[in-house]
């Protein structure tokens, strides 16, 4: 009660001075909470904001960074670090499994590489920034799909949240008349072109085409990946990506294959 007081007197009188950013003072340290609690649960709610962050380019000193994910990102990085080092112990299963091998040896050259640059600044920013992608999306990530019913999770709530931005894209596109130009920034600022945004489409449509017709799903869930499908059908004919077409043409031939 005496620091959510403090809270708001002190909220109040920024807002006074017209200063608005202590008002996301509760959000941060909600996101730190789960951080240390629930850091699987952190990792899930990254999942779903990613289709839905906005990179800001900072030109002066050579910076790109996806926000809210990014920052995320680099503290569930610092946290399951620190927790190795308090815990002292690694899962052998995890750490010698061959894909975790590679993926280390991978981390090593480019440390290596990193001493050696004759550009250090930007070798350094490239291995931070492919650490802090590499440890919540594969090291946090094995230890959240022990339980299977997060794949699932995971996939539903990309795919949630990126249907978001294809109605978003939709919308501006319509503006334009469909213009196969207007094509290639409508989905601004959340994609840069229509070549990601298209191999997102077709890389999701896959699970989606299972989920809508998985007999083992309730209905309604069925249903919602049906309409879902229709959404993303709808985004990659308007995304004119054509390199996202042919792969789920050739999708479809694997899955005859699969099927036979």
């Amino acid at each position: 009660m005496i620091f959510s007081m403090l809270f708001v007197v002190l909220n109040t009188f920024f807002i006074a001075k017209e200063s608005y950013w202590f008002m996301i003072l509760p959000v941060v340290l909600l996101v730190a909470l789960t951080a240390f609690i629930a850091l699987d649960i952190l990792v899930l709610v990254i999942v779903f904001l990613t289709p839905l962050s906005i990179i800001l380019q900072q030109y002066d000193f050579g910076v790109a960074i996806s926000i809210p994910t990014e920052p995320l990102l680099f503290g569930v990085m610092i946290i399951y670090i620190l927790r190795l080092i308090y815990e002292g112990k690694i899962e052998k299963k995890l750490f010698f499994h061959p894909v975790t091998i590679a993926i280390l040896i991978n981390l090593a050259w480019l440390f290596l590489t990193c001493i050696t640059s004759s550009l250090p600044a930007v070798s350094w920013k490239f291995l931070l920034s492919r650490l802090w992608l590499v440890i919540p999306f594969y090291f946090v990530s094995l230890h959240l799909f022990k339980e299977k019913k997060n794949m699932r999770r995971h996939v539903w709530l990309y795919i949630s949240s990126f249907s978001i931005v294809i109605i978003y894209t939709f919308i501006n596109h319509a503006m334009d008349n469909f213009s196969e130009l207007a094509a290639h920034v409508a989905m601004n600022p959340f994609y840069n072109d229509h070549t990601s945004y298209g191999a997102i489409l077709a890389m999701y449509m896959p699970p989606l085409i299972f989920f809508a017709f998985d007999k083992d799903s309730a209905n309604n869930i069925r249903l919602f990946a049906f309409f879902l499908l229709l959404i993303f059908v709808t985004g990659l004919i308007f995304s004119y990506t054509r390199a996202a077409w042919i792969s789920i043409m050739g999708a479809l031939g694997t899955l005859v294959i699969y099927l036979l």
